[in-house]
C-alpha cells in the first residue's frame, strides 16, 4: 500500500500508526495521532487509505474510551467497584480524571467516522 510513496509520507503514515498504538492522540502537537491524521488526509496519494486510516483512529479512540471507563468500573482484580476505596479523595480524583479523557475520544471518534467533506460540517 505504501509502496512508490514518498519517502516523508510514508514517515508521516508510520508516525500516525506509532502514535495510535501509543495512545498519543492529542499531545505532542505536531507529532500527535490528531495532527498527523489531519496532515494525512490532506495527502492526495493516500486516498485509498483514507477508510482505513479513518476506522483505525475511530476504533483506537473507542478503544481508549473504553478502557477508561473499565478502570472506573473494575479493580484490576476485575471485581466491580462496589465500596469506594480509602481515601474517598482519591477515587474522585481518578474519576474525574478519567472522565476528562472522554470527551475528545468520543467527539473525534464521531469525526473520523465521517468522509473528509463531511469533516468540515463540524
Amino acid at each position: 500500500m505504501l509502496a512508490g510513496l514518498d519517502s516523508n509520507i510514508v514517515q508521516m503514515y508510520k508516525a500516525f500508526v506509532s502514535a495510535m498504538e501509543n495512545k498519543l492522540f492529542f499531545e505532542p502537537t505536531g507529532a500527535c495521532a490528531e495532527d498527523l491524521y489531519m496532515k494525512l488526509v490532506q495527502k492526495q496519494e493516500l486516498k485509498s487509505l483514507y477508510n482505513h486510516m479513518r476506522r483505525d483512529y475511530s476504533a483506537a479512540l473507542q478503544d481508549d474510551a473504553q478502557q477508561v471507563l473499565n478502570r472506573m468500573l473494575f479493580k484490576p482484580e476485575k471485581k466491580v467497584i462496589l465500596n469506594l476505596p480509602e481515601p474517598f479523595n482519591e477515587f474522585m480524583d481518578l474519576i474525574l480524571k478519567c472522565l476528562s479523557e472522554l470527551p475528545n475520544y468520543l467527539a473525534k471518534t464521531i469525526i473520523c467516522t465521517q468522509s473528509p467533506s463531511q469533516e468540515n460540517a463540524f
